[in-house]
């Protein structure tokens, strides 16, 4: 999410930064290659008239999202966000474009965590609105910012085959300034 530089900042350690959280190594032969890859390049967008279903309902029934804070204002999830039927259209959406991308990372000693599975990446505004206005992002995130203002528009879907020990192993994303705005 972000938030007008010139406001108040996060509650978020100022000094944070993008860095691998400690995990157990994988074993050997699941380890990935030694550089980052991305062999496809998305061609659609999500569809947008699901979620502006979503946002339809939650005002309908005048529900706030089910906010569930992992790590007190670093991780939170939202776990009622989007509709099953949303996820689906956005998923099947990807996959009639180009698909998921391959993603892969150098592992921890380039200061990365490790990494294999399906990427989805696009700059996409409009995207990132719609989302914002599903998930109710204003009442959502007040609890963190007050002047929390939309999402990131470089949006990430990123896919884990389970038959295939698809992974992202932890860590901590850094903050970014994108138009004049920083993520929080």
């Amino acid at each position: 999410k972000f938030s007008h530089s010139h406001r108040a900042p996060s509650r978020r350690s100022p000094h944070m930064s993008a860095r691998v959280a400690p995990s157990r190594p994988m074993p050997r032969h699941r380890r990935v290659a030694p550089t980052a890859t991305s062999t496809r390049a998305p061609a659609v967008a999500p569809s947008l008239p699901s979620l502006a279903r979503d946002v339809e309902r939650r005002r309908r029934e005048d529900a706030a999202p089910n906010v569930v804070r992992v790590l007190e204002n670093e991780i939170i999830v939202v776990d009622d966000a989007l509709s099953r039927a949303t996820c689906e259209e956005i998923i099947r959406t990807i996959e009639d474009g180009n698909g998921f991308a391959h993603a892969t990372s150098r592992g921890p000693k380039y200061g990365e965590a490790w990494r294999s599975n399906g990427r989805y990446a696009r700059e996409d505004e409009t995207f990132a609105r719609a989302l914002w206005d599903a998930v109710d992002g204003k009442r959502t995130f007040e609890f963190e910012l007050d002047d929390a203002s939309g999402f990131n528009p470089n949006i990430r879907v990123y896919k884990y085959a389970g038959d295939t020990g698809d992974h992202f192993g932890p860590h901590v994303d850094e903050r970014v300034t994108v138009r004049g705005r920083r993520s929080g």
